[in-house]
């Protein structure tokens, strides 16, 4: 998951134009991990995703997980992994 947070904190720099990005990441009763990111940008009409989003989606998808990317307000990535 260590990547995942790299990801989004270069496209926040390099992509963003934000001033704030939060990051939460957290573990379920279960044991799952639970991601969240989010920043202040302005956000993207439509989700482009070239190779940092698509590696992160990858990688929760190699650990069973999913993950959504939402452009709407700002940019948030919300994954979730099941404990190993």
């Amino acid at each position: 998951m260590i990547r995942c947070v790299q990801e989004v904190v270069t496209n926040a720099i390099r992509h963003a134009r934000a001033s704030d990005l939060w990051i939460d990441i957290r573990t379920g009763t279960d044991g799952s991990l639970h991601f969240e990111a989010c920043d202040d940008g302005p956000g993207a009409a439509r989700v482009e995703m070239g190779n940092g989003l698509t590696g992160i989606a990858e990688r929760v998808r190699e650990l069973g997980g999913r993950v959504r990317f939402d452009g709407r307000t700002g940019f948030r990535v919300t994954a979730e992994v099941p404990a190993p």
